[in-house]
């Protein structure tokens, strides 16, 4: 199941007004968004670092360009 079925589902068992179901169900319901909260950070955390890591090599690739392009331009 992904987030928005444990949110329909967690959200389903507040409003049935059953406490005893409440306090069965629900807590395993928000550990469920919390695991899948947990793993969507990782992954955004990886995702940027990967994408910083491009944009240094970039920025180096281009510096590298600039400084080749120096070398072979002839001044009249």
């Amino acid at each position: 199941m992904a987030a928005p079925d444990y949110m329909k589902m967690a959200v389903k068992i507040v409003f049935q007004g059953n406490d005893e179901l409440v306090e069965a169900l629900l807590p395993d319901q928000l550990e469920n968004i919390r695991v899948i909260a947990d793993n969507c950070l990782k992954l955004a955390d990886a995702t940027e670092k990967e994408f910083t890591d491009i944009i240094h090599m970039i920025h180096k690739l281009l510096e590298a360009c600039k400084n080749a392009k120096g070398s072979y331009v002839e001044e009249p």
